[in-house]
């Protein structure tokens, strides 16, 4: 039996595509890179957001706050800025430690709740209850309320 050209091209082609598909995804099929699940990155946020508190560093935790913020003591991303730069000015948050150890972190889609963390500074102590956003591939805190304790 003959074979025609195109036949033999066709066959060809599919071998080189085939070929070119497993040199590409290494012989298996192709799957996304698996970063960090969203507990692990929702604990890297906070323990950013902490460190900024504790060194006072205004631009470090003002990198973790979501543009969609809403607290109770500042409004808005640019209320919160002015009110952290203003403890810090005060030295309220002097000698500030924080306590996520009784934190409990509930995932709910692209939401998140983190309470308590406690906060121990030169203002007093505070109980913090915080709200976190996915937004693309990292957690922003989105919201925060704080009761005295």
């Amino acid at each position: 039996m003959r074979t025609s050209f195109f036949s033999k091209l066709g066959i060809g082609i599919l071998v080189a595509v085939v070929a070119v598909g497993c040199a590409s995804t290494g012989g298996k099929s192709a799957k996304k890179a698996k970063g960090p699940d969203d507990m692990a990155l929702i604990k890297n946020t906070l323990s950013q957001w902490e460190a900024g508190v504790v060194a006072k560093d205004v631009n470090q935790v003002m990198g973790t706050i979501s543009e969609s913020f809403v607290g109770s003591e500042a409004g808005t991303k640019a209320d919160m800025q002015r009110f952290l730069t203003g403890l810090i000015n005060e030295g309220q948050l002097n000698d500030a430690k924080i306590n996520m150890a009784n934190a409990k972190t509930v995932i709910d889609g692209g939401q998140a709740t983190v309470a308590p963390v406690d906060i121990d500074a030169a203002f007093g102590a505070a109980s913090l209850y915080m709200t976190l956003k996915k937004e693309g591939e990292a957690w922003l805190i989105s919201g925060m309320e704080a009761s005295e304790r």
